[in-house]
């Protein structure tokens, strides 16, 4: 967690060549690779949103500096049942802005600290932990405006929980250049 405070604040501490700052939110679907809550599908559709906010600092035309914030639902069984969670995780990585068809198509991965959050009031102890994890991701970004865009991302995440989750996660939303 500390490494991830330390590179807050050298992301805000913006390079004299920064010219804009990206701020992004949106939302979208998720899916597990072998869940363990449905041990027969291969992958697992959640029931719930996922969420995820992001500030950017381009440091050129082709290259941006992504803190982002995700929030992927994930279904754990322990003792025999099925208990609601969530992973929050705090990322930080780098995107790759390149010619789209439409728009800007990128390309990024990073690595971040993903905390298992359970729905219970009293979850049992020892399974809510946070661990270190990546991701990489696709998209593209349509402009709509000369300051708005509409952004469409797939991104894989992979973290060290137990069952090494593999999630999947679909999502859209508005990305804004200030």
């Amino acid at each position: 967690m500390r490494g991830l405070v330390v590179a807050l604040v050298a992301l805000l501490q913006a390079p004299a060549f920064a010219q804009t700052l990206l701020v992004g939110a949106g939302m979208g679907a998720v899916w597990e690779r072998r869940a363990p809550v449905a041990p027969a599908k291969d992958w697992f559709h959640a029931d719930r949103p996922a969420f995820a906010a992001f500030l950017g600092l381009p440091v050129d035309a082709e290259t941006v500096v992504r803190l982002e914030r995700v929030e992927l639902p994930r279904d754990v069984v322990w003792g025999g049942e099925r208990w609601e969670a969530r992973l929050a995780g705090w990322t930080l990585g780098v995107d790759y802005l390149l010619p789209g068809t439409w728009g800007q198509a990128l390309v990024a991965a990073g690595v971040g600290s993903y905390r298992l959050d359970l729905a219970a009031a009293s979850p049992p102890a020892g399974l809510e932990d946070t661990r270190f994890g990546w991701y990489a991701k696709v998209g593209e970004w349509f402009p709509l405006t000369k300051r708005v865009l509409f952004g469409a991302e797939v991104a894989y995440h992979r973290t060290n929980h137990r069952g090494s989750p593999q999630l999947l996660a679909a999502s859209a939303g508005l990305v804004l250049r200030f």
